[in-house]
């Protein structure tokens, strides 16, 4: 009774148009939600009111044992097939407006895990992506699961951070489990699934990159999380879809502050306009949301034990800008290979950045000391 009843929901899901809403009134109508499996397709259409489109949808899934083969590909990649009915279904996102009736998951779901949802722009600033990467890695450092979408930008940078600090990190995906998007992230899918950590989708095996999905996929994001970071958000963006959802859904909403002249961060800006909680250092996440947390780790030194020289090279230079060597020699009077010796040492204490044309940006804190 228990593989019939996972049946159902599989076929169910597989239609693309059945919802926890009308998965109620089936169960409510049938009895069971492996009666209206069972029953007529096309009285199960009327029911919801939905003409042939769906009976046409149940009955050539029954008639090519879609299901069946769908079962038999999950057991054959190791993913395994949850229904909200189910004990190990994540208990948040159960109590979301519309969670997924089921989810393929590939790796182990601890019920206990504190997750943090990472997510900005597709196309971050040399500053967002150190700032993605800081955080990331400061909460997987904390035992903190690291929630993005696999995107390219912020939620590479997210996943990848986490993954180098030997931290959890859970990959919400828009696509089939078998299907890679975006093809350059293969291998941190990989790497993902090779660690300890997790991959979901509520998509059957073969869906394909849809535009629909994706901010259909963002409410898993934040509804798997105790909290949601944005990191650079353009007014219209992803993210933002995201940041919505997890306000709906009660979340904590936190988020990086950028420069007002910064396009990319109009958006998450905002947010905090509107109550976004900002944050400053990756600790204020944790104590925000009651979680226990060293004050000694985090992001790299704000500008402590800088030397002269140095100080006066990082007054130079700008968080949103790239600047070269040669306007860092004119603006200091310093000679070019000092200058040159100095970035790199900056560098390596990560409070300069460097571009792949050449130039350097600032991204470490106050030169103040």
């Amino acid at each position: 009774m228990e593989g019939m009843r996972k049946v159902a929901y599989i076929g169910f899901n597989m239609t693309g148009i059945i919802g926890v809403k009308r998965l109620k009134i089936l169960e409510s109508h049938f009895g069971s939600i492996l009666d209206a499996w069972e029953a007529d397709p096309v009285v199960v259409s009327r029911v919801l009111g939905l003409g042939s489109e769906l009976a046409n949808r149940i009955t050539a899934i029954k008639r090519d044992r879609s299901v069946e083969r769908e079962m038999e590909l999950a057991e054959k990649l190791g993913v395994d097939i949850i229904t909200i009915e189910d004990e190990d279904y994540p208990l948040y996102l159960k109590e979301i407006f519309s969670p997924p009736i089921l989810l393929y998951v590939y790796g182990k779901l601890v019920s206990d895990a504190l997750r943090i949802a990472v997510v900005g722009t597709r196309n971050p600033t040399s500053y967002g992506r150190k700032v993605a990467k800081d955080v990331s890695s400061y909460l997987a450092d904390m035992g903190v699961t690291v929630v993005s979408g696999l995107a390219y930008g912020i939620d590479t940078e997210a996943h990848l951070a986490a993954l180098d600090k030997g931290g959890r990190t859970m990959a919400v995906i828009a696509t089939g489990m078998d299907i890679v998007y975006p093809r350059s992230n293969r291998g941190i899918l990989e790497r993902i699934m090779e660690s300890d950590g997790v991959v979901i989708t509520e998509y059957p095996f073969g869906t394909l990159p849809n535009r629909r999905n994706f901010p259909l996929r963002n409410r898993i994001i934040s509804g798997v999380s105790q909290g949601v970071v944005v990191v650079e958000a353009p007014a219209k963006s992803g993210a933002l879809i995201t940041a919505n959802f997890a306000v709906e859904q009660n979340r904590e909403l936190f988020v990086i502050p950028g420069s007002v002249y910064n396009k990319k961060c109009e958006g998450s800006n905002r947010l905090m306009q509107q109550g976004a909680y900002p944050v400053l250092h990756p600790s204020d996440i944790l104590r925000e949301l009651g979680y226990p947390f060293q004050k000694d780790s985090g992001l790299p030194s704000r500008g402590k034990d800088v030397a002269e020289d140095e100080r006066r090279i990082l007054e130079v230079m700008d968080y949103v800008e790239p600047v070269s060597i040669d306007y860092i020699v004119e603006k200091t009077g310093m000679r070019v290979e000092v200058v040159r010796s100095k970035l790199m040492l900056l560098e390596m204490r990560e409070l300069v950045l460097s571009i792949n044309d050449g130039r350097y940006i600032r991204v470490g804190g106050d030169s103040d000391g």
